[in-house]
């Protein structure tokens, strides 16, 4: 089951149309409550959770890791081989949100990083999690389109695949989806 993470910004009903046009299974919203999760569950056939700090399937920004250990690492630059080393040790999984990827100036240096990153990763046992962190509706991805692109990147086809359903199992995990 493909769940995206997404992150947004007062347009959730838009978000969640994008993500049943695209044959998303579930969505963790960053930054919602409970509340608000349940009012939007209404009348969509797409499981919903909360994700964030304190939520199911904690993300978590490199400046936050130091303090608590999260299930999930948002990465937005290449880390150091012991952080690598800390991260497989500690079975936190590493996440590049797609849409940074998308909307980046520099993209030959964001695919290198990813590139270098998706080694680094397979040489110290980290688990990788694609999602595309979208916060519009045309940031979003299809399931097949993140698995081609990471696929392209230089991952196997099985480590494409548990990539692209590792966020729904550690949701699952945490009780939230």
């Amino acid at each position: 089951m493909f769940t995206d993470i997404i992150s947004p910004k007062g347009n959730e009903k838009e978000l969640i149309a994008m993500a049943s046009r695209l044959g998303v299974k579930g969505l963790a919203l960053i930054g919602e409550t409970e509340a608000r999760l349940a009012e939007l569950q209404k009348g969509t056939g797409i499981r919903l959770c909360a994700a964030g700090q304190g939520k199911a399937g904690i993300i978590i920004t490199e400046e936050i890791r130091k303090r608590s250990k999260p299930d999930i690492l948002m990465a937005t630059r290449l880390l150091k081989h012991s952080e690598y080393r800390e991260l497989g040790r500690n079975g936190v999984a590493i996440c590049y949100p797609v849409a940074e990827l998308l909307n980046a100036d520099d993209k030959t240096r964001q695919l290198e990083t990813i590139i270098r990153s998706i080694r680094l990763c397979r040489k110290h046992k980290v688990r990788i999690i694609a999602a595309t962190m979208a916060s519009e509706p045309y940031g979003m991805r299809a399931e097949k389109e993140l698995k081609a692109l990471f696929l392209a990147l230089g991952m196997s086809t099985k480590q494409a695949k548990e990539a692209v359903t590792g966020a729904s199992e550690i949701l699952r995990n945490k009780g939230g989806i």
